[in-house]
């Protein structure tokens, strides 16, 4: 989630809700808007969506009794 957190720091955006669900849709809808207003580039907004897939996939699992390490 780096490369998504930078983005988002960069135009000065903090999420934080307490759920992570809502977290990751807010960032998923921040970074949606910057790329329609072209403020990032595709590579970016790629990147960050993928970042977005790839930790709702860690959650699915742990909510499943699939307990990951990663935060």
């Amino acid at each position: 989630m780096e490369k998504t957190l930078e983005i988002l720091r960069r135009f000065g955006t903090f999420i934080y809700t307490k759920d992570q669900w809502v977290d990751l849709d807010l960032m998923e809808a921040d970074i949606r808007g910057a790329y329609q207003m072209k403020m990032i580039d595709e590579k970016d907004f790629r990147l960050a969506l993928h970042e977005i897939r790839e930790r709702r996939i860690q959650l699915k699992g742990r909510a499943n009794g699939h307990g990951t390490t990663t935060p």
